[in-house]
Protein backbone atom coordinates (compact mmCIF):
# COMPACT_ATOMS: atom_id res chain seq x y z
CA UNK A 1 0.00 0.00 0.00
CA UNK A 2 1.28 3.42 -0.87
CA UNK A 3 -0.42 5.54 1.46
CA UNK A 4 1.49 8.53 0.52
CA UNK A 5 -1.07 8.42 -2.77
CA UNK A 6 -3.95 7.60 -0.60
CA UNK A 7 -6.11 10.65 -2.23
CA UNK A 8 -6.32 12.09 -5.55
CA UNK A 9 -7.00 15.37 -5.47
CA UNK A 10 -8.03 17.79 -9.23
CA UNK A 11 -8.70 20.98 -9.24
CA UNK A 12 -11.51 22.66 -11.21
CA UNK A 13 -8.73 25.47 -12.05
CA UNK A 14 -7.23 22.56 -13.98
CA UNK A 15 -9.85 21.41 -15.62
CA UNK A 16 -10.55 25.45 -16.66
CA UNK A 17 -6.99 25.54 -18.44
CA UNK A 18 -7.32 21.97 -20.02
CA UNK A 19 -10.38 23.53 -21.29
CA UNK A 20 -9.22 26.86 -22.76
CA UNK A 21 -6.55 25.07 -24.39
CA UNK A 22 -7.80 24.35 -28.09
CA UNK A 23 -6.37 20.85 -28.53
CA UNK A 24 -8.56 19.95 -25.44
CA UNK A 25 -11.56 22.20 -25.78
CA UNK A 26 -13.89 19.07 -27.21
CA UNK A 27 -12.62 16.78 -24.50
CA UNK A 28 -14.50 18.08 -21.45
CA UNK A 29 -18.22 18.29 -20.34
CA UNK A 30 -19.67 18.19 -16.86
CA UNK A 31 -16.66 17.49 -15.62
CA UNK A 32 -18.38 17.57 -11.74
CA UNK A 33 -20.47 14.55 -12.65
CA UNK A 34 -18.17 12.31 -14.86
CA UNK A 35 -14.73 13.37 -13.58
CA UNK A 36 -12.30 12.76 -16.12
CA UNK A 37 -8.75 12.01 -14.10
CA UNK A 38 -9.51 9.17 -11.81
CA UNK A 39 -9.75 11.80 -8.45
CA UNK A 40 -11.90 11.71 -5.75
CA UNK A 41 -12.05 14.78 -5.08
CA UNK A 42 -12.37 18.04 -6.83
CA UNK A 43 -11.69 21.09 -5.16
CA UNK A 44 -11.56 24.53 -6.00
CA UNK A 45 -9.51 27.59 -5.37
CA UNK A 46 -5.48 26.26 -6.18
CA UNK A 47 -3.95 25.46 -9.01
CA UNK A 48 -0.79 23.42 -9.21
CA UNK A 49 1.66 26.68 -9.06
CA UNK A 50 0.38 27.18 -5.59
CA UNK A 51 0.36 24.10 -4.05
CA UNK A 52 3.15 22.64 -3.12
CA UNK A 53 4.80 19.25 -1.51
CA UNK A 54 4.50 18.90 1.95
CA UNK A 55 1.47 21.50 2.46
CA UNK A 56 -1.13 20.69 5.26
CA UNK A 57 -4.42 21.46 4.95
CA UNK A 58 -6.97 20.93 7.76
CA UNK A 59 -10.75 21.54 7.44
CA UNK A 60 -12.09 24.81 8.34
CA UNK A 61 -14.00 25.38 11.28
CA UNK A 62 -12.69 22.17 12.95
CA UNK A 63 -16.10 21.00 10.58
CA UNK A 64 -13.85 17.29 10.75
CA UNK A 65 -10.94 16.07 12.15
CA UNK A 66 -9.28 15.12 8.87
CA UNK A 67 -6.17 16.49 7.74
CA UNK A 68 -3.90 15.40 4.37
CA UNK A 69 -0.75 16.60 3.71
CA UNK A 70 0.37 16.77 -0.72
CA UNK A 71 3.03 14.40 -1.18
CA UNK A 72 3.24 14.32 -5.32
CA UNK A 73 1.87 15.54 -8.25
CA UNK A 74 -0.04 12.64 -10.02
CA UNK A 75 2.02 11.24 -13.42
CA UNK A 76 -0.54 10.11 -15.81
CA UNK A 77 -0.03 7.62 -17.94
CA UNK A 78 -1.31 6.62 -21.68
CA UNK A 79 -5.12 5.89 -20.36
CA UNK A 80 -5.57 9.64 -19.86
CA UNK A 81 -5.28 10.12 -23.96
CA UNK A 82 -7.50 7.07 -24.67
CA UNK A 83 -10.05 8.31 -21.95
CA UNK A 84 -10.24 11.67 -24.08
CA UNK A 85 -9.36 10.64 -27.25
CA UNK A 86 -5.87 12.69 -27.62
CA UNK A 87 -3.45 11.66 -30.10
CA UNK A 88 -0.46 9.08 -27.63
CA UNK A 89 2.50 11.09 -28.62
CA UNK A 90 3.91 14.69 -27.77
CA UNK A 91 0.50 16.55 -28.72
CA UNK A 92 -1.75 14.30 -26.36
CA UNK A 93 -3.08 15.06 -22.83
CA UNK A 94 -0.91 12.64 -21.10
CA UNK A 95 2.17 14.53 -22.03
CA UNK A 96 1.27 18.10 -21.66
CA UNK A 97 -0.80 17.38 -18.31
CA UNK A 98 1.99 15.65 -16.21
CA UNK A 99 4.76 18.48 -17.54
CA UNK A 100 2.04 21.51 -16.79
CA UNK A 101 1.35 19.32 -13.41
CA UNK A 102 -2.28 19.89 -14.56
CA UNK A 103 -3.16 15.99 -13.76
CA UNK A 104 -3.89 16.56 -10.15
CA UNK A 105 -2.29 15.82 -7.12
CA UNK A 106 -1.91 12.92 -4.31
CA UNK A 107 -2.09 14.12 -0.20
CA UNK A 108 -1.54 11.39 2.35
CA UNK A 109 -4.19 11.42 5.51
CA UNK A 110 -2.30 12.58 8.82
CA UNK A 111 -5.93 12.69 10.46
CA UNK A 112 -8.55 10.79 9.69
CA UNK A 113 -11.81 12.56 9.73
CA UNK A 114 -15.35 13.06 6.45
CA UNK A 115 -15.18 15.13 4.10
CA UNK A 116 -18.13 16.50 2.34
CA UNK A 117 -19.24 18.89 -0.69
CA UNK A 118 -18.68 22.47 0.49
CA UNK A 119 -16.21 21.91 3.05
CA UNK A 120 -13.25 24.27 3.23
CA UNK A 121 -9.80 22.59 3.37
CA UNK A 122 -7.52 25.61 5.02
CA UNK A 123 -3.80 25.53 4.53
CA UNK A 124 -1.69 25.36 7.79
CA UNK A 125 1.63 24.49 7.11
CA UNK A 126 3.82 25.18 3.72
CA UNK A 127 7.64 23.62 4.45
CA UNK A 128 8.73 24.08 0.72
CA UNK A 129 7.31 26.93 -0.85
CA UNK A 130 9.47 26.37 -3.87
CA UNK A 131 8.58 22.87 -4.74
CA UNK A 132 5.23 23.73 -6.66
CA UNK A 133 3.64 20.77 -8.14
CA UNK A 134 4.01 22.97 -11.22
CA UNK A 135 7.88 23.39 -10.75
CA UNK A 136 8.19 19.49 -9.78
CA UNK A 137 6.60 18.89 -12.92
CA UNK A 138 8.48 20.72 -14.87
CA UNK A 139 11.98 20.35 -13.72
CA UNK A 140 11.54 16.01 -13.65
CA UNK A 141 9.26 15.54 -16.58
CA UNK A 142 9.48 18.83 -18.54
CA UNK A 143 13.17 19.55 -18.98
CA UNK A 144 16.60 18.11 -19.53
CA UNK A 145 16.62 15.70 -22.14
CA UNK A 146 13.83 16.53 -25.07
CA UNK A 147 13.99 12.34 -25.69
CA UNK A 148 12.84 11.41 -22.45
CA UNK A 149 10.42 14.26 -22.02
CA UNK A 150 8.49 13.61 -24.98
CA UNK A 151 8.53 10.09 -23.79
CA UNK A 152 6.99 11.46 -20.33
CA UNK A 153 10.26 9.82 -18.93
CA UNK A 154 11.95 11.38 -16.01
CA UNK A 155 15.05 13.41 -16.51
CA UNK A 156 16.95 16.57 -15.20
CA UNK A 157 19.24 19.10 -16.68
CA UNK A 158 19.83 21.20 -13.40
CA UNK A 159 22.52 21.58 -11.06
CA UNK A 160 23.41 18.08 -9.22
CA UNK A 161 22.54 19.87 -5.57
CA UNK A 162 19.13 20.65 -6.74
CA UNK A 163 18.18 16.99 -7.27
CA UNK A 164 19.33 15.64 -4.07
CA UNK A 165 18.06 18.92 -2.53
CA UNK A 166 14.47 17.46 -4.08
CA UNK A 167 15.31 14.07 -3.04
CA UNK A 168 15.87 15.19 0.61
CA UNK A 169 11.94 16.31 1.10
CA UNK A 170 10.82 14.36 3.41
CA UNK A 171 7.12 14.58 2.36
CA UNK A 172 7.63 13.69 -1.30
CA UNK A 173 6.08 10.94 -2.72
CA UNK A 174 8.14 7.67 -3.46
CA UNK A 175 6.24 6.17 -6.55
CA UNK A 176 7.29 8.16 -10.07
CA UNK A 177 9.04 10.90 -8.02
CA UNK A 178 11.31 10.20 -5.63
CA UNK A 179 12.46 6.90 -6.88
CA UNK A 180 12.52 8.07 -10.17
CA UNK A 181 15.00 11.15 -8.81
CA UNK A 182 17.14 8.59 -6.75
CA UNK A 183 17.48 6.64 -9.72
CA UNK A 184 18.79 10.01 -11.75
CA UNK A 185 21.37 10.65 -9.11
CA UNK A 186 22.57 6.98 -9.51
CA UNK A 187 22.62 7.12 -12.87
CA UNK A 188 24.52 11.11 -12.82
CA UNK A 189 27.00 10.12 -10.00
CA UNK A 190 28.36 6.64 -11.93
CA UNK A 191 28.87 9.03 -15.13
CA UNK A 192 30.95 11.10 -13.13
CA UNK A 193 33.55 8.77 -12.32
CA UNK A 194 33.17 5.82 -15.41
CA UNK A 195 35.74 5.50 -17.40
CA UNK A 196 35.73 6.51 -21.11
CA UNK A 197 34.60 4.48 -24.18
CA UNK A 198 37.71 6.17 -25.97
CA UNK A 199 40.62 5.11 -23.74
CA UNK A 200 42.72 7.73 -26.28
CA UNK A 201 41.63 10.43 -24.27
CA UNK A 202 42.26 9.03 -20.80
CA UNK A 203 39.76 9.03 -18.15
CA UNK A 204 36.59 11.56 -18.20
CA UNK A 205 33.77 12.92 -16.27
CA UNK A 206 31.15 14.50 -17.88
CA UNK A 207 30.42 18.04 -17.23
CA UNK A 208 27.70 19.37 -15.20
CA UNK A 209 24.49 19.98 -17.88
CA UNK A 210 25.46 23.77 -18.94
CA UNK A 211 21.82 25.90 -19.02
CA UNK A 212 22.21 28.33 -21.81
CA UNK A 213 20.14 30.59 -24.29
CA UNK A 214 20.82 31.69 -27.95
CA UNK A 215 20.47 35.80 -29.19
CA UNK A 216 17.84 35.63 -31.72
CA UNK A 217 18.04 39.57 -32.40
CA UNK A 218 18.65 42.83 -30.73
CA UNK A 219 16.80 45.96 -30.84
CA UNK A 220 17.57 49.55 -30.52
CA UNK A 221 15.58 53.36 -31.57
CA UNK A 222 16.56 53.96 -35.16
CA UNK A 223 13.61 57.43 -35.44
CA UNK A 224 12.72 59.88 -32.54
CA UNK A 225 10.84 58.20 -29.76
CA UNK A 226 7.01 59.24 -29.95
CA UNK A 227 5.10 59.74 -26.70
CA UNK A 228 1.82 58.90 -26.27
CA UNK A 229 -1.44 59.33 -24.01
CA UNK A 230 -3.45 56.62 -22.83
CA UNK A 231 -6.41 57.46 -20.84
CA UNK A 232 -6.36 54.27 -17.84
CA UNK A 233 -8.48 53.45 -14.58
CA UNK A 234 -10.17 56.88 -13.10
CA UNK A 235 -9.91 59.04 -16.08
CA UNK A 236 -5.81 59.70 -15.27
CA UNK A 237 -3.84 60.36 -18.27
CA UNK A 238 -0.38 58.40 -18.31
CA UNK A 239 2.13 59.28 -20.79
CA UNK A 240 3.87 55.96 -22.53
CA UNK A 241 6.91 55.88 -25.39
CA UNK A 242 5.83 54.32 -27.86
CA UNK A 243 8.83 52.70 -29.34
CA UNK A 244 9.92 53.29 -32.77
CA UNK A 245 12.47 50.35 -33.14
CA UNK A 246 14.31 47.90 -35.47
CA UNK A 247 16.02 45.35 -35.49
CA UNK A 248 20.00 45.79 -35.69
CA UNK A 249 21.63 44.55 -38.66
CA UNK A 250 24.10 42.21 -37.73
CA UNK A 251 26.45 39.41 -39.16
CA UNK A 252 26.13 35.81 -37.12
CA UNK A 253 28.46 35.07 -34.78
CA UNK A 254 30.22 32.84 -37.01
CA UNK A 255 30.60 34.81 -40.01
CA UNK A 256 33.22 38.34 -40.16
CA UNK A 257 31.68 41.38 -39.53
CA UNK A 258 30.94 43.51 -42.22
CA UNK A 259 31.62 47.94 -42.55
CA UNK A 260 28.20 48.54 -42.64
CA UNK A 261 27.04 46.03 -39.48
CA UNK A 262 25.40 47.41 -36.72
CA UNK A 263 27.43 46.73 -33.28
CA UNK A 264 25.64 46.07 -30.01
CA UNK A 265 27.67 47.38 -27.46
CA UNK A 266 26.39 46.90 -23.74
CA UNK A 267 27.71 49.07 -20.94
CA UNK A 268 27.29 49.09 -17.00
CA UNK A 269 24.24 51.24 -15.95
CA UNK A 270 22.97 52.70 -19.52
CA UNK A 271 23.11 48.71 -20.87
CA UNK A 272 22.99 49.14 -24.80
CA UNK A 273 25.13 51.88 -26.01
CA UNK A 274 23.85 55.56 -27.63
CA UNK A 275 20.13 54.15 -26.77
CA UNK A 276 17.82 55.57 -24.12
CA UNK A 277 15.28 52.81 -22.35
CA UNK A 278 14.32 51.79 -19.11
CA UNK A 279 16.93 52.12 -17.34
CA UNK A 280 16.29 55.95 -17.38
CA UNK A 281 13.33 57.09 -15.02
CA UNK A 282 10.66 59.37 -15.85
CA UNK A 283 8.77 60.19 -13.01
CA UNK A 284 9.00 63.50 -11.65
CA UNK A 285 10.78 62.24 -8.07
CA UNK A 286 13.64 60.81 -9.68
CA UNK A 287 13.21 62.37 -13.29
CA UNK A 288 16.67 61.21 -14.94
CA UNK A 289 17.93 59.24 -12.19
CA UNK A 290 19.73 55.87 -13.98
CA UNK A 291 19.06 52.36 -13.00
CA UNK A 292 21.45 50.05 -13.62
CA UNK A 293 19.53 46.95 -12.69
CA UNK A 294 16.91 47.63 -15.60
CA UNK A 295 19.76 48.12 -17.82
CA UNK A 296 19.06 45.51 -20.62
CA UNK A 297 15.21 44.16 -21.03
CA UNK A 298 15.62 40.64 -22.45
CA UNK A 299 12.30 38.42 -23.73
CA UNK A 300 12.05 35.00 -24.71
CA UNK A 301 10.77 32.41 -27.93
CA UNK A 302 9.19 30.61 -25.20
CA UNK A 303 7.26 33.19 -23.50
CA UNK A 304 6.13 34.85 -27.21
CA UNK A 305 5.15 31.57 -28.07
CA UNK A 306 3.09 30.71 -24.69
CA UNK A 307 0.73 33.99 -24.99
CA UNK A 308 0.87 33.58 -28.80
CA UNK A 309 -0.80 30.15 -27.82
CA UNK A 310 -3.26 30.98 -24.98
CA UNK A 311 -6.99 31.29 -26.67
CA UNK A 312 -7.33 34.85 -25.59
CA UNK A 313 -4.73 36.15 -27.45
CA UNK A 314 -3.87 34.18 -30.30
CA UNK A 315 -5.34 36.79 -32.55
CA UNK A 316 -2.83 39.06 -31.32
CA UNK A 317 -0.02 36.89 -33.10
CA UNK A 318 -1.74 35.87 -35.72
CA UNK A 319 -2.63 32.70 -34.35
CA UNK A 320 0.71 31.69 -33.74
CA UNK A 321 2.15 33.69 -37.76
CA UNK A 322 3.27 36.89 -36.37
CA UNK A 323 7.23 37.31 -37.23
CA UNK A 324 8.14 38.73 -33.50
CA UNK A 325 11.54 38.43 -34.42
CA UNK A 326 11.40 41.33 -36.95
CA UNK A 327 8.88 42.98 -35.26
CA UNK A 328 9.07 43.25 -31.42
CA UNK A 329 6.35 43.98 -29.04
CA UNK A 330 7.29 43.89 -25.26
CA UNK A 331 10.10 47.17 -25.61
CA UNK A 332 12.59 44.32 -25.06
CA UNK A 333 16.52 44.72 -26.66
CA UNK A 334 17.34 41.29 -26.78
CA UNK A 335 15.35 38.59 -27.65
CA UNK A 336 16.42 34.78 -26.51
CA UNK A 337 15.50 31.21 -27.05
CA UNK A 338 16.28 28.87 -24.22
CA UNK A 339 14.51 29.65 -21.37
CA UNK A 340 11.05 30.66 -19.86
CA UNK A 341 10.72 32.52 -16.44
CA UNK A 342 10.20 29.17 -14.60
CA UNK A 343 14.11 28.26 -15.15
CA UNK A 344 15.43 31.58 -13.99
CA UNK A 345 15.71 33.51 -11.12
CA UNK A 346 16.79 36.69 -9.49
CA UNK A 347 20.79 36.78 -9.32
CA UNK A 348 21.44 34.45 -12.16
CA UNK A 349 24.72 35.81 -13.83
CA UNK A 350 25.41 34.60 -17.55
CA UNK A 351 28.48 34.95 -19.55
CA UNK A 352 29.02 34.62 -23.34
CA UNK A 353 30.17 31.08 -24.18
CA UNK A 354 33.58 30.51 -25.86
CA UNK A 355 34.58 34.24 -24.23
CA UNK A 356 33.58 35.56 -27.80
CA UNK A 357 32.76 38.72 -25.55
CA UNK A 358 33.64 39.70 -22.06
CA UNK A 359 30.16 40.91 -21.89
CA UNK A 360 28.54 39.41 -18.12
CA UNK A 361 25.07 40.22 -17.00
CA UNK A 362 22.70 39.53 -13.60
CA UNK A 363 19.28 39.09 -13.77
CA UNK A 364 17.53 41.75 -11.14
CA UNK A 365 13.97 41.02 -11.99
CA UNK A 366 10.95 40.42 -14.14
CA UNK A 367 9.42 42.98 -16.23
CA UNK A 368 6.08 44.60 -14.60
CA UNK A 369 3.98 45.88 -17.86
CA UNK A 370 2.52 49.30 -18.38
CA UNK A 371 -1.17 49.37 -20.05
CA UNK A 372 0.62 50.04 -23.03
CA UNK A 373 1.09 46.47 -23.69
CA UNK A 374 -2.99 46.20 -23.33
CA UNK A 375 -3.17 49.13 -26.15
CA UNK A 376 -0.28 47.64 -28.18
CA UNK A 377 -2.22 44.16 -28.64
CA UNK A 378 -5.36 45.39 -28.33
CA UNK A 379 -6.40 43.59 -25.32
CA UNK A 380 -8.87 44.94 -23.02
CA UNK A 381 -7.60 46.82 -19.87
CA UNK A 382 -7.91 44.88 -16.31
CA UNK A 383 -8.34 41.15 -15.89
CA UNK A 384 -8.48 39.41 -19.48
CA UNK A 385 -6.14 42.00 -20.56
CA UNK A 386 -2.81 40.79 -22.06
CA UNK A 387 -0.27 43.20 -19.29
CA UNK A 388 -2.42 41.30 -16.60
CA UNK A 389 -1.75 37.80 -17.80
CA UNK A 390 2.31 38.50 -18.67
CA UNK A 391 2.92 40.27 -15.52
CA UNK A 392 0.65 37.34 -13.01
CA UNK A 393 2.69 34.68 -15.42
CA UNK A 394 6.34 36.23 -15.49
CA UNK A 395 5.50 36.41 -19.34
CA UNK A 396 6.96 40.16 -20.22
CA UNK A 397 10.42 39.55 -20.13
CA UNK A 398 13.45 40.61 -17.72
CA UNK A 399 15.87 42.94 -16.52
CA UNK A 400 19.27 42.41 -16.03
CA UNK A 401 22.51 44.55 -14.87
CA UNK A 402 25.37 44.75 -16.83
CA UNK A 403 28.08 43.45 -14.89
CA UNK A 404 30.93 43.84 -17.38
CA UNK A 405 30.64 45.45 -20.76
CA UNK A 406 31.30 43.42 -23.94
CA UNK A 407 29.63 43.32 -27.62
CA UNK A 408 26.18 40.84 -28.22
CA UNK A 409 25.53 39.46 -31.78
CA UNK A 410 23.24 37.48 -33.09
CA UNK A 411 23.58 33.63 -32.51
CA UNK A 412 26.35 34.07 -29.55
CA UNK A 413 25.10 32.07 -26.73
CA UNK A 414 24.97 33.02 -22.94
CA UNK A 415 25.76 30.19 -20.15
CA UNK A 416 24.71 30.33 -16.77
CA UNK A 417 27.62 30.56 -14.89
CA UNK A 418 25.97 31.45 -11.42
CA UNK A 419 22.70 30.36 -9.72
CA UNK A 420 22.53 31.88 -6.17
CA UNK A 421 18.56 32.12 -5.47
CA UNK A 422 17.41 28.65 -7.87
CA UNK A 423 14.04 29.15 -4.78
CA UNK A 424 12.97 32.81 -6.76
CA UNK A 425 12.80 32.53 -10.13
CA UNK A 426 11.15 35.25 -12.11
CA UNK A 427 7.42 33.03 -12.31
CA UNK A 428 7.10 32.61 -8.29
CA UNK A 429 8.40 36.03 -7.77
CA UNK A 430 5.37 36.89 -10.36
CA UNK A 431 2.90 34.95 -8.70
CA UNK A 432 3.92 35.88 -4.73
CA UNK A 433 3.97 39.42 -5.41
CA UNK A 434 1.72 40.13 -8.15
CA UNK A 435 -0.71 36.89 -8.78
CA UNK A 436 -2.43 36.16 -5.52
CA UNK A 437 -4.57 37.21 -2.89
CA UNK A 438 -7.96 39.13 -3.50
CA UNK A 439 -9.25 39.54 -7.03
CA UNK A 440 -9.63 43.12 -7.06
CA UNK A 441 -5.76 43.94 -5.94
CA UNK A 442 -4.41 41.26 -8.43
CA UNK A 443 -6.75 42.96 -11.51
CA UNK A 444 -5.21 46.45 -10.60
CA UNK A 445 -1.74 44.51 -10.91
CA UNK A 446 -0.87 45.78 -7.46
CA UNK A 447 1.78 44.26 -5.08
CA UNK A 448 0.55 42.43 -2.35
CA UNK A 449 1.90 39.06 -0.40
CA UNK A 450 -0.38 36.45 1.18
CA UNK A 451 2.70 34.31 2.50
CA UNK A 452 4.63 34.61 5.78
CA UNK A 453 5.98 38.18 6.50
CA UNK A 454 9.59 35.68 7.10
CA UNK A 455 9.24 34.96 3.54
CA UNK A 456 8.46 38.24 2.46
CA UNK A 457 11.85 39.67 4.55
CA UNK A 458 13.84 36.92 2.56
CA UNK A 459 12.62 38.42 -0.81
CA UNK A 460 13.12 42.29 -0.10
CA UNK A 461 16.61 40.73 1.35
CA UNK A 462 18.26 39.63 -1.60
CA UNK A 463 20.82 41.31 -2.73
CA UNK A 464 20.38 41.31 -6.48
CA UNK A 465 16.95 42.35 -6.60
CA UNK A 466 15.84 45.13 -8.76
CA UNK A 467 14.39 48.46 -6.74
CA UNK A 468 12.27 49.41 -9.10
CA UNK A 469 8.64 47.61 -8.93
CA UNK A 470 9.86 45.33 -6.90
CA UNK A 471 11.93 45.25 -3.63
CA UNK A 472 10.62 49.48 -3.43
CA UNK A 473 7.09 47.20 -3.69
CA UNK A 474 7.76 44.56 -1.75
CA UNK A 475 9.28 46.92 1.44
CA UNK A 476 5.96 48.97 1.13
CA UNK A 477 4.02 45.81 1.71
CA UNK A 478 5.96 44.44 4.61
CA UNK A 479 6.03 48.26 6.15
CA UNK A 480 1.88 47.27 5.81
CA UNK A 481 2.08 44.01 7.52
CA UNK A 482 4.02 45.58 10.47
CA UNK A 483 1.40 48.52 10.34
CA UNK A 484 -1.43 46.26 10.79
CA UNK A 485 0.22 43.39 13.09
CA UNK A 486 0.76 46.49 15.88
CA UNK A 487 -2.62 47.57 14.96
CA UNK A 488 -3.97 44.10 15.60
CA UNK A 489 -2.03 44.04 18.97
CA UNK A 490 -3.31 46.87 20.00
CA UNK A 491 -6.47 46.13 19.52
CA UNK A 492 -6.29 42.96 21.37
CA UNK A 493 -4.29 44.77 24.05
CA UNK A 494 -6.89 47.24 24.62
CA UNK A 495 -9.76 44.23 24.59
CA UNK A 496 -7.98 42.33 27.06
CA UNK A 497 -7.87 45.59 29.31
CA UNK A 498 -11.61 45.91 29.17
CA UNK A 499 -12.03 42.65 29.48
CA UNK A 500 -9.59 42.91 32.97
CA UNK A 501 -11.21 45.96 34.15
CA UNK A 502 -14.78 44.57 33.91
CA UNK A 503 -14.23 41.12 36.16
CA UNK A 504 -12.51 43.28 38.74
CA UNK A 505 -15.37 45.85 38.76
CA UNK A 506 -17.35 42.73 39.07
CA UNK A 507 -15.51 40.92 41.91
CA UNK A 508 -15.21 44.34 43.79
CA UNK A 509 -18.89 44.39 43.66
CA UNK A 510 -19.44 41.29 44.79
Amino acid sequence: LYGERAILFQAMEHYDKLAQEPRFASCFDDYLTSPYFGEQVIVKGYDSSQLAVGDVFEVENDLSPLVVEITSPRKPCYYVNKRNGTSMGPQGMTRHTLTEGLAGWFARVVVAGELRDGMKLVRTKQPNPKWTLTYLSTVLYGEGNKTASLACKASWGREKEELVELLNLPQLGEFEWKDEAAAILRKMEVHEGKPSRFPFFGIMRRKPVEFKVKVRGIYGHKEEVEEIEVSVDGGVIEIFSKMQRDRYIMKPIDEKKEKDDDEAFFVPNRGLMYEQFWHVSKDKMNGGRIHGDRAVLFQSVEHYNKIANHPKFASCFDGGKYDYISNPTFGEQVIVEGCDSSQIAVGDVFEVEGKKSPLVVEISAPRKPGYYLDKKHGTSFGENGIKRHCLTNGLSGWFTRVLVAGELRDGMKLVRTKHPNPKWTLAYLCQTLYSEGDIETTNRCQAHWMRSKDELKELVNLPQLGEVQWKDEGKKVLKKMEIDSRAEDSICRTFFRLIFSCLTKERSSL
